[in-house]
């Protein structure tokens, strides 16, 4: 079977060797935007550690929203998942970071897991 995909990398590198540094940098905006593993590669490859501990403490934040609104200060108060939800949403259109997100989706589940069995084992 044949591949759909008929352009060879070295053919590709031919072309990108040509291509002025405008096209390139738009290029690669382009793909910045297009999916969470290419900002995550291109994060990590060229951005450095500082962008990391920024990311990691960014990440912290929302940790710390999730957390408060399943452990509100104020006893048993109304839980809103729709807070816990957007700084999900939110860190992740922010960051682009998928493991940092996924992260953020376990404290969520576990969070909201350790509510439910709270209120089944006291019922």
């Amino acid at each position: 079977m044949e591949k759909t995909d008929s352009v060879k990398w070295t053919q590709a590198k031919k072309i990108l060797q040509k291509a002025e540094k405008t096209e390139l940098v738009d290029l690669i905006c382009e793909l910045y935007g297009h999916s969470v593993g290419d900002r995550m590669l291109i994060n990590s490859r060229y951005l450095g550690e500082s962008v990391k501990t920024k990311m990691n403490k960014m990440l912290d934040q929302y940790r710390k929203i999730i957390k408060e609104e399943f452990s509100p200060k104020e006893g048993l108060g109304k839980i809103h998942y729709s807070v816990a939800e957007r700084a999900i949403n939110d860190y992740s259109n922010a960051s682009g970071d998928f493991l940092g997100t996924l992260d953020l989706m376990l404290t969520y589940v576990e969070r909201r897991g350790s509510i439910c069995s709270y209120f089944w084992n006291n019922r």
